[in-house]
């Protein structure tokens, strides 16, 4: 987790609460092939890997939920 961001942006930007960057790398074994997919968030979280992880398992937690939960609804199998 790259932080301490803040105090190289301009305080007036958009931007101004954005703190870190993290990275996340995500691999999947399916069928016997392995995938790798690497994402970046940026965060208004200080220097806290902990917490970045938590909140990104949690985000991703209530996505795959919202889309097992739609598929079922319209009688797909789940992803």
């Amino acid at each position: 987790m790259l932080s301490q961001i803040q105090s190289r942006l301009n305080p007036d930007s958009v931007w101004s609460n954005f703190n870190s960057v993290g990275m996340v790398e995500s691999v999947r074994l399916l069928d016997g092939k392995t995938t790798v997919e690497t994402r970046y968030f940026i965060s208004s979280l200080e220097d806290n890997a902990e917490q970045f992880g938590n909140s990104i398992r949690s985000h991703w937690g209530v996505e795959n939920s919202l889309h097992w939960g739609g598929s079922a609804l319209r009688g797909f199998p789940p992803l």
